[in-house]
């Protein structure tokens, strides 16, 4: 292969990985399947200049899906077998990020 030396300057994209901490986060979309089990949410998470810096989906289906609709001890007081509050579905979604 031949070589020749340059001195151009050309236009590259990078991506570039950064971390920034949350401070909010805000459920946009809600969409449930009973006859499937499924819950699928669309959370976005907001920074300190409140900037939309992710938009993230999380799907709740079979046992968790169940375990939400339970009236299992972790959930906060009042909480009824059958139905969830939006508490009960910050709650499943924080247990299946940290596993």
């Amino acid at each position: 292969m031949m070589v020749r030396n340059v001195g151009k300057t050309i236009k590259i994209k990078k991506t570039i990985v950064t971390e920034e901490t949350v401070l909010k986060e805000k459920i946009v979309l809600i969409n449930i399947v009973p006859e499937q089990k499924n819950i699928s949410v669309t959370v976005d998470s907001f920074n300190e200049s409140n900037e939309l810096i992710q938009e993230k989906n999380i799907n709740i289906s079979n046992e968790n899906y169940d375990f939400l609709f339970s009236a299992n001890e972790i959930f906060d007081e009042g909480k009824q077998e059958g139905s969830y509050r939006e508490q009960d579905l910050w709650k499943v979604m924080d247990s299946l990020e940290t596993r």
